[in-house]
C-alpha cells in the first residue's frame, strides 16, 4: 500500500523521536543528559507559562509516551539491539517530566526527584526489574521508567516531607 521511501520516512522520525534529536546517540549517560534536558524544559513551560504550565506539560508528555511507544517500536523493529537499547531516550523525557508534574516548582525538590529519578531508572530496583524483564518490547522500555517515576515521586515527597516534619520540630523546641 505504502512505498518503500514512506517506511523509510517513518523510520527516520521514529528515530529522531526516540533519540530525541540525536541526544541517545551520546557516548556517554545519554539518559541522563536527556533527563537534565528535561527539566530545564519543563521549568520553562511551568514556570513562564500562565496558570495552565504545568496542564500544557502534562499534555506534551502525554503525547511524547504515545509518540515514544510508536517510534521506539519502529526503532526496534528494524534494528534487532535488544529490548531496550540505550539509544532511545524518550522515555527519560517521559518519567523524568512524570516526576516534574508530581511535586511543586522548588528548586531543590526538582533537582532531588532529577536525582533519585536517575538512581530508580539506573538500578532497575523491584519491580522495575519485572517491567523491564516481562515487557521485552516498545511498551516496556516506556512503562518501566513510568515505574522509576513512581517511585521517584514517592521517595522525593517522603524525604521532604520528613525535612519539614524534622524542621518544625526543630524549631518548636
Amino acid at each position: 500500500m505504502f512505498s518503500k521511501s514512506f517506511y523509510k520516512e517513518i523510520h527516520s522520525i521514529a528515530k529522531l523521536i526516540a533519540t530525541c534529536f540525536g541526544i541517545g546517540y551520546f557516548p556517554k549517560i545519554p539518559g541522563t543528559i536527556t533527563s537534565l534536558i528535561t527539566l530545564v524544559v519543563a521549568w520553562f513551560i511551568i514556570t513562564n507559562s500562565d496558570d495552565f504550565g504545568k496542564i500544557y506539560f502534562a499534555l506534551i508528555i502525554l503525547a511524547l509516551f504515545f509518540l515514544g511507544w510508536f517510534s521506539s517500536h519502529c526503532v526496534l523493529k528494524s534494528k534487532r539491539n535488544g529490548h531496550d537499547p540505550q539509544f532511545i531516550v524518550i522515555d527519560e523525557v517521559v518519567g523524568q517530566g512524570l516526576v516534574l508534574l508530581s511535586i511543586p516548582g522548588d528548586p531543590l525538590m526538582w533537582i532531588v526527584s532529577f536525582a533519585l529519578f536517575r538512581y530508580f531508572d539506573i538500578a532497575k530496583t523491584w519491580p522495575i526489574h519485572l517491567l523491564e524483564k516481562t515487557f521485552k518490547n516498545a511498551f516496556g522500555i516506556m512503562i518501566d521508567d513510568i515505574g522509576a517515576a513512581l517511585y521517584a515521586i514517592l521517595t522525593t515527597n517522603i524525604f521532604f516531607a520528613l525535612l519539614a516534619f524534622y524542621t518544625v520540630e526543630s524549631f518548636s523546641k
